[in-house]
């Protein structure tokens, strides 16, 4: 198992990082009663092809942002994971003694009752980890930091999360989407309803909502799902500067929606996450733009909203109401506040487009368990959503003032920023340029 299952520096090959622990938990008691028996050989630390088990319980850090929250990547049910609730932490700091075990377990107000049965006393204060902006080319992930080293647990910098997996088992319509956490808050993330059975794996909710492309921060074609598991999707770009972070992502053969190219670059700094979708189709199509927000909405650029009709099965079985901008328009924005913490999207399109305001449920027959979701919809065969996510300890009143142009000798975009008296500007690999690199 450790030589054929796991990918990367260690993430089990399934496209949910719940079912790492899933799969782990079997090697860890075969271990565990290995060494109770004196067993001669220590399977905690064994190596095959340079990883032991000890080794896979660490890997899945790096992925996790502060707090040692994972990522809701794939089937999650509705369930948000911190790595350090996890009882058998204690275990492996008992049979290891490693260091970043002993941080998980200090990242909790109270110890769990297994560190009774499988714990050590006294557990020593040790340094962070030290993360930094990754990337895992065999999985498909890709994360952003702009506070990087040991500091980055303490969550003051932005953090993007982007996947261009085509793994298989519990995955979801999720190509090239993204999660964004900044201030300690995981404000974009991909959305789960949570069911009200016992059923969970296969329930209605999870078949025809949280499997679907709805259910997630990317970009929806005909008002129809990706193609799950498509043929893997490209890294074009990951440049990772002390002061911007840069990736791109894309599929430019048409694997998740047939006769459609797609390329996202997302750019990370102190102040700001940039984020630049450009879709071309072979013919004029049905685009939305989609994300999730996980806070109150507290003002925007419209006070004038349509009641709109669901055009998919998916929207008009399981989601809210959906009211639209009275116009098309090129320029959008909106403020959230949460725990008096605040986010605020400004955005442009090359093309006009219409602004959709609606609600994900979070449990099934709830109607008060919510999370704001938007869309960015029109028909056309080529546009580009330039989008700037800000967050902030006090309201984020400042507009911005985006642009984007063609480069002529590249056809690469430029996108440049103004706002709180700052002038930035950023080169954008853009489809027209004939993209010969790539991982």
């Amino acid at each position: 198992m450790l030589q054929f299952g796991f990918q990367d520096d260690g993430f089990w090959t399934e496209a949910s990082l719940r079912y790492h622990f899933v799969q782990l938990s079997t090697m860890l008691y075969i271990a565990d009663m290995a060494y109770n028996c004196g067993y001669k050989m220590n399977l905690y630390e064994h190596k095959i092809d340079g990883i032991s088990l000890s080794d896979l319980y660490t890997s899945i850090i790096a992925v996790s942002f502060p707090g040692t929250m994972l990522p809701p990547v794939g089937d999650g049910y509705g369930r948000i994971d911190y790595i350090k609730n996890l009882w058998v932490y204690e275990l492996l700091y008992t049979r290891t003694g490693k260091p970043e075990f002993a941080f998980l377990i200090n990242q909790k107000t109270e110890r769990s009752d297994n560190a009774l049965w499988r714990g050590l006393g006294e557990i020593p204060q040790t340094a962070a980890p030290a993360e930094y902006s990754r990337l895992w080319l065999e999985h498909g992930y890709a994360i952003l930091r702009t506070q990087e080293g040991p500091e980055y647990w303490q969550g003051d910098g932005n953090t993007l999360f982007a996947s261009f997996s085509n793994n298989t088992g519990h995955a979801q319509a999720d190509g090239l989407s993204i999660m964004f956490f900044g201030k300690n808050r995981l404000w974009l993330r991909d959305t789960e309803c949570r069911n009200s059975g016992r059923k969970t794996f296969g329930s209605d909710v999870s078949q025809n909502l949280n499997w679907t492309t709805l259910a997630h921060n990317t970009v929806m074609i005909d008002n129809g799902n990706q193609v799950r598991n498509p043929r893997p999707l490209r890294v074009f770009d990951f440049t990772i500067t002390p002061n911007v972070k840069q990736v791109c992502i894309g599929d430019m053969s048409g694997h998740l929606y047939e006769g459609v190219q797609q390329l996202r670059t997302c750019i990370a700094t102190d102040n700001y996450v940039l984020d630049v979708f450009e879709v071309k189709a072979d013919r004029p199509r049905d685009l939305a733009w989609i994300t999730h927000i996980d806070a109150d909405c507290d003002d925007t650029f419209s006070d004038d909203w349509k009641r709109s009709e669901w055009k998919s099965e998916t929207g008009k079985v399981f989601l809210g109401e959906r009211y639209a901008s009275q116009e098309t328009r090129q320029e959008f924005w909106e403020t959230f506040v949460s725990d008096d913490k605040h986010f605020r999207i400004d955005a442009i399109t090359t093309e006009p487009a219409s602004y959709v305001k609606t609600q994900f449920p979070l449990k099934e027959g709830n109607s008060k368990a919510q999370m704001q979701m938007r869309m960015i919809e029109t028909k056309t065969d080529s546009i580009v959503y330039v989008v700037l996510y800000r967050t902030g300890e006090q309201p984020i009143d400042e507009p911005v003032n985006l642009s984007i142009q063609e480069e002529s000798a590249t056809h690469d975009w430029n996108v440049a920023l103004k706002f709180n008296d700052r002038h930035e500007s950023h080169r954008i690999t853009s489809i027209g340029n004939n993209i010969r690199k790539g991982y």
